[in-house]
């Protein structure tokens, strides 16, 4: 399944560098994406969008409502915190891509049972339009002739139906759509993102202001209620 994907890449245009212990990097409209292989379970594949934002020790309020707004929203990517950057990952399970090879399996098969039974009807009917012809002298030979080279092509039609792979019955691009849509989601994931992290320091922001505002008041009326006092 590797070897697939990655021939996926290379046929969508990307260019992998392996990153040892972490898997293949490679570039996307300026982004720095990252395919993440695991040899324990190859039915899962995990793109990753790494250090979208930077994990600073007086943020972690707003990085914490971050992930809360990605993972709460948005329905295939998730957002993680490794080491001092927020990642941002698409894991899709391929189960669905082996589910069709065998449904398109199972289509070949038929097409090839379908095509054999209607190639001996067709010979049965060629057998009996051949005795037809012979028994009333009316078919010539040349119109027999004729008629056995549609039978032949037909056969070769059958057989070249069934040296056709699964990949070609199937359609080899459903592996490479996958991957283009998990790219485009994670771009998307990342406007988000932005657009999350500001709305959220600029309500802390005003939070903060809100905070002050009261503090000030609080500090005036105390202030004025003092003065009351000394003045009785």
């Amino acid at each position: 399944m590797k070897e697939k994907i990655l021939e996926a890449f290379r046929e969508l245009g990307f260019k992998l560098e392996e990153e040892e212990g972490m898997g293949y990097c490679f570039k996307y409209e300026g982004l720095n994406l990252l395919y993440m292989y695991n040899e324990n379970d190859e039915e899962f594949l995990n793109i990753a969008l790494p250090g979208i934002v930077e994990v600073e020790d007086d943020k972690m309020l707003q990085i914490c409502a971050l992930l809360e707004k990605i993972n709460s929203t948005l329905k295939y990517i998730k957002a993680y915190m490794l080491g001092n950057s927020v990642w941002l990952f698409y894991e899709r399970e391929l189960i669905e891509q082996r589910e069709q090879s065998r449904t398109c399996s199972d289509y070949a098969e038929s097409r090839e049972k379908k095509t054999e039974s209607q190639l001996i009807e067709q010979r049965e009917q060629s057998r009996t339009c051949s005795d037809y012809a012979e028994s009333r002298g009316k078919k010539t030979e040349s119109q027999l002739i004729e008629q056995r080279e549609q039978s032949r092509t037909c056969s070769d039609y059958a057989e070249s139906r069934e040296k056709k792979t699964e990949g070609q019955l199937c359609g080899e691009e459903d592996l490479m759509t996958v991957i283009s849509r998990m790219i485009l989601h994670l771009e998307a994931g990342l406007v988000f993102a932005r657009k999350a992290m500001a709305e959220i320091e600029e309500t802390m922001t005003n939070g903060s202001s809100d905070d002050d505002t009261t503090e000030s008041a609080e500090e005036i009326v105390t202030e004025e209620i003092a003065d009351d006092d000394n003045n009785e």
